[in-house]
């Protein structure tokens, strides 16, 4: 027994040996070279393409089983497909055995891919039609009883077996260009100078890793230089990737960059589990130009996709940004508006949302709070929610024509010059608002303020509610204390019609009715006081001169303890009164305004021109009533006022003291011209005085008529008696 096992050893020994020696001696006697043409062969019948081989083929078997492969080309439909300068793949043999893949080497070296697709949609990588002869045709047998259990057999075998263990010295890729063309498209995508190398990969324990390629685009023409590295840990078993202290760092241009080049870089860490669905990306660092960006991110799932973290941006530089981009400049009023934007906040979202709480907004030297969201990314939804503390619009608008260096008209002297200072063109016909691209809004918001300065107008307390949404804009609200008053205002544009209408409506209480004048005429405002007006309007267009000469609605205003500045409407009756009785005024100095206790009325406005009948005024000395009209469309005035003298007041010249018959006339003062620009003038209205004299001649007539018809009766009765 002893020695028929000896002999067995001997025989399994000698067997062992003649295999070892047959793995080393067959490849010393096999030449693969010579099997060039039919692999070359076999490639065509298989594939259909046509494979070269120029130079040659290294085989190993034991104790590595490896080749090598150098200089081949790939052509498919006589359109050359790929290039390979070297590969080489070394597997050793005996870790096989415990179940183990270990490669000694992994190496590819010039590879070239030229994929193309045509103007057909055809791509010279896909395979050629197959051969006329169609396979015969398969019948199915139902699956009886030992089909199932034979079926099921393989797959239960398949579940017990454990994952192949992979072992990869080291994998060394190097020069591999990829060039993409699809004429169809248009598109054109080239990567070059590619390489990738790595240390030692063993399942479970880090690697290092070392990425670099060029990409280039010619629709859009883009250029990007990239350099990645990471320490790699990945588990084939567990499905979990790992890249930690990942460093990327590239070099960007083209033409969105208008050809500059600008740095990028990104570090951080990336733990992806696919058995889990999670994917986390923690201390992220991005960096483009001066703009850096920071966050945490935890995607619970990916399919479909859903995720959290927190981002943060610290303040940065908009305006060198821009620039460093290649963009255009944003030309503010401020020059140091746009200089300091950050932002912090939680981030969630999924594949069609996502939203920023607790979100923390810089803009310069304001402050906002609250959170902005995206809810359907698809349709462009827009939520905000926002407190702030202050806020200059004044500050973003461009700059004035003296700010941007311009020329002043006036600065030549001449008459010209002088006329285009003074006199303003007609309105604007050009289109104001892109209602294409207003009709896609899709917002709605909220925004508070403490403060906001908006065309020169101090807003405290400012309340803001705004909605579009499918064509219809909506300003919901907007509140607070301005003019040293409150207001409140809402508005609604419809882009759907057309032409499009606008409405609004304005109240406003106890406001500095002068600094609401200046917004129309901020060098000499009518009027001064406190004022409390409530406007309605409608508007239909998309122009300046649509507008205005569309202008419907009604304005109704009560101003009181103010004056009517720019004219002495109690000098103008006084010199009237004065000519009357042939007298001269007293030397005296006229304030130029006319103050009054109360002033009201309203104004009915159609097609522009704004009509008043029913404005009355109290005054110290007179009483005022008026009517006219203020022509937007012409941007020209013609009032009326009729002034009435209350009597013999002892505090005024002696040359425009009246009797009580001249109590009661209305001396009537005309003021006309443009109200924009210009120089209008109040003066008496001598067509109405003519008729108030006359009126005033027959009143004059009959009295003393009926004085002489008192005498003849008194006469004629006393006679009687």
């Amino acid at each position: 027994m002893k020695t028929l096992l000896k002999v067995s050893l001997i025989i399994l020994a000698l067997v062992a040996l003649l295999l070892i020696a047959a793995l080393v001696i067959i490849p010393l006697l096999v030449n693969p070279n010579d099997y060039k043409p039919q692999l070359q062969q076999l490639v065509h019948e298989q594939t259909g393409m046509e494979l070269v081989i120029d130079g040659d083929i290294g085989l190993s078997i034991f104790p590595v089983l490896g080749f090598e492969l150098e200089q081949l080309a790939l052509t498919n439909q006589q359109q050359p497909l790929a290039q390979l300068g070297y590969a080489r793949a070394a597997l050793r043999l005996l870790p096989l055995l415990s179940g183990t893949v270990e490669m000694q080497a992994l190496e590819l070296d010039g590879l070239d891919l030229n994929l193309v697709k045509d103007a057909q949609g055809q791509a010279n990588w896909t395979l050629p039609p197959a051969s006329s002869q169609q396979p015969q045709p398969v019948t199915k047998q139902p699956p009886t009883d030992n089909t199932a259990v034979t079926q099921a057999a393989p797959q239960e075998q398949a579940s017990d077996q454990q994952p192949i263990a992979l072992n990869i010295d080291q994998v060394r890729i190097l020069n591999i260009s990829v060039h993409y063309r699809d004429q169809q498209q248009g598109q054109d995508y080239r990567l070059d100078k590619m390489s990738l190398q790595t240390g030692a990969i063993v399942p479970g324990q880090p690697f290092a890793l070392e990425l670099e390629f060029n990409l280039t685009s010619q629709s859009p023409v883009l250029g990007l230089q990239t350099r990645l590295s990471a320490q790699t840990q990945f588990d084939l078993i567990g499905q979990r990737y790992r890249l930690n202290q990942l460093q990327l760092d590239g070099q960007l241009s083209g033409e969105a960059t208008a050809s500059k080049t600008v740095p990028i870089s990104l570090q951080g860490d990336i733990d992806l589990d696919l058995n889990r669905d999670t994917l986390r990306l923690d201390n992220l660092a991005l960096s483009l130009a001066n703009l850096k960006a920071f966050s945490t991110l935890q995607v619970a799932s990916l399919e479909p996709i859903k995720y959290q973290g927190q981002v943060e941006l610290p303040a940065f530089d908009l305006k060198a940004l821009l620039d460093a981009l290649g963009q255009p400049a944003i030309d503010t009023r401020n020059p140091k508006a746009l200089k300091a934007i950050s932002l912090q906040a939680d981030l969630s979202g999924n594949d069609n949302s996502v939203a920023f709480n607790k979100l923390s907004l810089g803009l310069d030297n304001s402050q906002f709070n609250g959170q902005v969201s995206l809810p359907d990314i698809a349709n462009q939804a827009l939520r905000f929610t926002l407190k702030g503390d202050h806020l200059n619009l004044d500050d973003y608008q461009p700059p004035t024509n003296d700010q941007s260096g311009s020329d002043n008209p006036a600065a030549s002297g001449s008459d010209t010059s002088q006329q285009q200072r003074t006199t303003k063109p007609s309105w604007d016909d050009s289109p104001l608002l892109p209602v294409e691209t207003l009709k896609t809004l899709n917002i709605i918001g909220a925004l508070t303020l403490d403060q906001l300065v908006a065309s020169g107008v101090t807003v405290s307390e400012a309340d803001l509610k705004f909605s579009a949404r499918k064509g219809l804009l909506k300003l919901e609200r907007l509140s607070g204390t301005a003019f040293d008053g409150q207001f409140n205002k809402n508005a609604t544009l419809d882009l759907n019609r057309s032409p499009i209408t606008i409405s609004a409506n304005v109240t406003m209480e106890k406001v500095d009715i002068s600094e609401v004048l200046k917004l129309a005429t901020p060098e000499e405002p009518a009027a001064r006081g406190r004022a409390s007006i409530n406007t309605r309007i409608t508007a239909r267009g998309n122009s300046q001169y649509k507008i205005i000469n569309s202008l419907n609605g009604t304005t109704r205003f009560n101003i009181s303890e103010g004056a009517l500045l720019g004219s002495n409407l109690n000098k103008l009756v006084c010199s009237a009164v004065a000519r009357v009785r042939k007298k001269d005024l007293a030397e005296q100095q006229w304030a130029d305004e006319t103050p009054f206790k109360q002033l009201g009325g309203s104004f009915n406005i159609v097609n522009g021109v704004a009509t008043n009948r029913d404005l009355i005024a109290s005054m110290n000395n007179l009483k005022l009533g008026g009517d006219g009209a203020i022509n937007l469309p012409k941007r020209r005035f013609d009032y009326h006022l009729g002034l009435t003298l209350l009597g013999n007041q002892a505090d005024q010249d002696e040359a425009c003291q009246i009797n009580e018959q001249y109590g009661d006339i209305v001396w009537p003062v005309r003021c006309r011209g443009p109200f924009d620009g210009g120089q209008g003038q109040c003066g008496i209205d001598q067509e109405r005085l003519a008729n108030e004299i006359g009126k005033q001649a027959v009143r004059e007539g009959k009295k003393r008529l009926n004085k002489k018809l008192d005498k003849v009766f008194k006469k004629w009765f006393e006679k009687k008696d």
